[in-house]
């Protein structure tokens, strides 16, 4: 779970130039995390500070809250990896 969490915390220190490529990097980040058993809530928001310090167009930041695991998600990955003999 923590290594779950410190992939989804580093999100935040991206910028990017709209809502839909802030999502996209939470859906990617979610889908590479290990097992893919874990869920999030995305939070995009508009950082008003990034417009004034950086001036590049990327104002919007995505955060996650309420990480947890999926445990249908955990059936399935234990499933998908059992060995039939």
């Amino acid at each position: 779970m923590r290594n779950a969490e410190k992939k989804l915390k580093s999100l935040k220190s991206h910028r990017f130039f709209c809502e839909d490529d802030a999502m996209d990097a939470f859906r990617q980040t979610i889908a590479g995390l290990d097992a893919d058993c874990y869920t999030a809530d995305p939070v995009v928001y508009k950082d008003p500070a990034a417009e004034k310090r950086h001036g590049d167009g990327k104002l919007f930041r995505v955060r996650s809250d309420n990480i947890r695991i999926d445990g249908s998600k955990i059936r399935d990955a234990i499933s998908s990896h059992a060995i039939q003999v």
